[in-house]
Formats: structure tokens, sequence, C-alpha cells
């Protein structure tokens, strides 16, 4: 979900939505009658996917170089979407990237898993690091939790 969050630089401009999130604005679009009901037919998605021309030589404004950690992270929402890792990181049913905290720092992912109810049972937190773990990540994760 895009919207504006003040000064949005170095900073997402979005909000990812939980899956139950989705289908509850869902609803209340189709009971305001602004989306259509009836099954519309998609394309599906390329069997055959191609990598990109990444060169990762070039360095400059207008062509910087690539950042690892969003590389990382794009391969690993992309594997999340397709349900692939469940043997590394459990039975998960949604995932949410970017989710905001008090510390006004962003989680990178997190994984849930709903009970029966819709209630979450368990949550997961992956931030991604480029190099090397250090103390201050630790207190990253840590300030996380409160």
């Amino acid at each position: 979900m895009q919207q504006g969050r003040g000064d949005a630089v170095g900073r997402h401009a979005y909000n990812a939505l939980s899956r139950r999130e989705g289908d509850l604005l869902e609803k209340m679009l189709q009971e305001l009658k602004i989306i259509d009901e009836t099954d519309t037919p998609r394309s599906p998605p390329p069997q055959e996917r191609l990598p990109l021309p990444i060169d990762t030589e070039i360095v400059g404004v207008q062509h910087p170089c690539l950042s690892y950690e969003a590389a990382l992270q794009s391969l690993i929402l992309e594997g999340l979407a397709d349900g692939r890792w469940r043997d590394i990181f459990g039975g998960y049913d949604d995932f949410l990237q970017f989710v905001p905290t008090s510390e006004g720092k962003e989680i990178d992912v997190v994984l849930l898993k709903h009970g029966p109810s819709g209630e979450v049972i368990w949550y997961q937190i992956l931030e991604l690091k480029s190099d090397k773990y250090e103390y201050d990540h630790l207190l990253q994760l840590l300030s996380y939790e409160t």
C-alpha cells in the first residue's frame, strides 16, 4: 500500500499488507463497488525467467553499483512467494517486507504463521546484512522485540 510518509528519503514510501489485511481491504472495496467482483482471466507468469543483465562494475550517480542486500532481499522474497525454504524457515503462510517499527527503522522481512481462527501463532524476523554481522546489528534486532 503506497502512501506518503513525510520525508521519504532513505525510507520506503509504502507499507506491506498481510494477507488478512489485503482480504479485508478487498472486501471493503467490493462493498463500495470500487472493484469489479467478476473474475478476469490473467496470463500466467513466464515459465522461464531470465536473469537481468546487471553489470556490477558500473559505479556512478546515474548507475550506482548493485546493492547486495537489496538483491538478496529480492531473491528471498521471490522464493518466499513461491513457497520455497519452508524446510529452513518453517511453515509460514504469509510474509511482509519493510515492516516499520517504533524506532523509525524497518524490518526487512517478517514471516507469519496463522492459526485456524486467523491469529498469529508465530513470527520470524529476517534482518538482511550485506556484509559482516556486528554487535550493533544485534542491538537492532533486540530493539525490534520491544
